[in-house]
């Protein structure tokens, strides 16, 4: 069985709970690709030519991708924290089964 309850009444599917930390794993490998694909993406002083390095268009966009980038390894962490977040819950019910409601108690005693 997958489920479990946390004593309420309310009965916990811990295979979902894993799907879902799965699912939030693969979002933030995708916004790793994305990260391996732009990080590399800076532009030179001289790509625009002169007029270009005038207006300092070069150092503009590399501070707004640096700052993209930055914002994506943001989500990444997020993302990682949640996956490994929603597994931690699907292993406390998986616990709080194996135990009667010991490690739920507890849980709840910790927040």
């Amino acid at each position: 069985m997958s489920g479990g309850s946390d004593g309420d009444g309310f009965t916990i599917d811990r295979q979902k709970l894993r799907e879902n930390a799965a699912l939030l794993t693969k979002a933030s490998m995708s916004w790793g690709a994305v990260l391996n694909t732009l990080t590399p993406a800076t532009m030179p002083a001289g790509t625009l030519s002169i007029l270009g390095d005038m207006s300092q268009l070069p150092m503009k966009y590399n501070e707004a991708l640096a700052g993209v980038l930055a914002k994506i390894r943001e989500a990444q962490t997020s993302l990682n924290a949640a996956a490994g977040n929603v597994t931690k819950s699907a292993n406390d019910y998986h616990g709080a089964d194996s135990d009667g409601k010991s490690n739920m108690d507890s849980a709840s005693a910790e927040m």
